[in-house]
């Protein structure tokens, strides 16, 4: 649907080369194709995140100062690691607009990406105030839970949100994560595999299936879901940070970490959340780790 989205907003902006708001959808629209969840995922970084910055970036030269162009060219700039341009430019839209609850959201998983739950929450729920019907919105107060290590709250938080809509894929993977942590590994490998049958075997859904297993011990189920997606790296493209997921409940220190290099090299944006992932919580301290940490510039952050 963003790929359709994307040839109306074109159609738009060509009508009318003086309106915004066509290429702020446009930009929406590339940063949605590039993001590696259930429910997206079909374009590398490398070709969505610069296509969505020069929209936003147009979109403010053209249409002047608005929350919501402010709101994308943040999510832009977190995706290329420019963490103090995204801040400034996240606060700028909340100043032009504070009820604008999407940039609320987003601002909150920012913050929660640079180690600042607490910070992260109040603004995820200013936002939840703002919608509070938004299923994104319920789910990422469980997500900011999750990465704050308050696993019970997350659960909570997003066994309510599926009480609103039982079908909603996310919220399923983020339970199935917490659940993880919390040891609880058969309801999280059931909450996987919902993800796996309502995306239709997407690759985010698989790996997250196999990184239960292999937690579990299951090392035959999660190589064989592993063998799958490196199958499927062949014809499209397969997010190398969920693979390292994977390598990292095997104990599979080298590989891990090798995974996650080639996440750096391509600027793969599940990379943002490295310094908060309690998935890789056993390899924090190795220095190769700890190098990429350094390169990102999230260690002098938050």
């Amino acid at each position: 649907g963003s790929k359709k989205g994307i040839e109306f907003f074109e159609q738009a902006a060509a009508l009318d080369p003086g309106y915004a708001e066509p290429l702020v959808g446009i930009s929406d629209c590339y940063l949605f194709l590039g993001l590696p969840d259930a429910m997206s995922g079909t374009l590398s970084p490398q070709e969505s995140i610069p296509k969505a910055r020069a929209a936003a970036e147009k979109a403010l030269e053209i249409g002047g100062p608005d929350a919501e162009t402010f709101a994308s060219l943040a999510h832009a700039k977190s995706k290329e690691y420019d963490w103090e341009g995204a801040e400034k430019d996240y606060r700028h839209s909340l100043k032009l607009n504070p009820k604008y609850s999407l940039s609320h959201l987003f601002f909150g998983i920012f913050l929660a990406l640079l180690g600042r739950p607490d910070e992260a929450l109040t603004e995820i729920k200013a936002a939840l105030e703002l919608d509070p019907l938004s299923l994104p919105i319920n789910a990422g107060v469980g997500l900011v839970d999750y990465v704050a290590r308050r696993y019970d709250e997350a659960i909570d938080q997003l066994q309510k949100t599926l009480e609103m809509e039982p079908m909603f894929p996310l919220a399923h993977r983020w339970l199935g994560m917490a659940l993880v942590e919390k040891g609880r590994l058969a309801e999280a490998a059931e909450s996987f595999q919902k993800v796996v049958d309502l995306t239709r075997r997407s690759a985010m859904s698989l790996t997250s299936l196999a990184h239960a297993h292999a937690v579990a011990g299951e090392n035959e189920n999660a190589n064989n879901i592993l063998d799958e997606l490196l199958s499927l790296a062949q014809k499209s493209y397969v997010s190398p940070y969920s693979i390292a997921t994977i390598y990292a409940g095997l104990n599979e220190i080298e590989q891990t970490l090798e995974w996650l290099e080639k996440a750096y090299g391509e600027r793969n944006v599940e990379l943002l959340w490295i310094r908060i992932d309690p998935r890789f919580d056993s390899i924090r301290h190795e220095p190769r780790f700890e190098s990429i940490l350094h390169r990102m510039q999230l260690q002098a952050n938050g």
